[in-house]
């Protein structure tokens, strides 16, 4: 079903999003292709309609969000928005208060969207539901993290509360390979 006007603006240089691409020309949807970078391979694929140059969602997150509302000032038709990375939904979530009151992005409310990028809390809900999942801890100091360390044991996966896919993961089998 198509509404808000016939226009959808696909965010995030990544395959899944080409996927999405495809679906959308397929049903007659006009696809811009939001891009950031120098390598828009997104952009080369038959059905996007129009690509649309924008400043980094991770880098200059204001701007983005600037240029974005210009966009939809552009569209006052209506804009379909559809992130199709981590990056760019925690962007749209952290941001929706500050963009036009009249988008629609596909995409869960940014609440639930940041609850579930957000490790240790996916993991004490995991904890809370009986799901069974590795050990884990939090810490906030290199001593905390020592401690919670020599508490699981080896091999361990240390990461970053906040990043997306296998950014900043640090797998190891000793001590030394942390703290040096």
């Amino acid at each position: 079903m198509k509404t808000r006007g016939n226009r959808v603006l696909v965010l995030g240089n990544y395959r899944q999003a080409l996927t999405v691409i495809r679906s959308l020309g397929r049903a007659g949807y006009h696809v811009i292709a939001g891009i950031e970078g120098t390598q828009p391979f997104i952009g080369y694929s038959r059905y996007t309609a129009e690509v649309w140059q924008h400043p980094s969602v991770d880098t200059e997150e204001s701007d983005f969000v600037a240029a974005l509302n210009d966009l939809l000032d552009k569209n006052a038709d209506g804009l379909l928005i559809y992130p199709t990375g981590d990056n760019q939904i925690s962007c749209i979530a952290r941001n929706i208060g500050q963009l036009r009151n009249s988008i629609t992005v596909v995409m869960p409310d940014p609440v639930t969207a940041l609850n579930c990028q957000n490790k240790s809390h996916v993991c004490e809900l995991n904890q809370q539901l009986g799901i069974p999942q590795p050990e884990f801890g939090k810490a906030f100091s290199y001593p905390e993290l020592r401690s919670i360390v020599e508490h699981i044991g080896y091999p361990c996966v240390i990461k970053p509360n906040d990043s997306f896919a296998s950014v900043n993961i640090l797998f190891t089998n000793s001590v030394t390979l942390i703290f040096r």
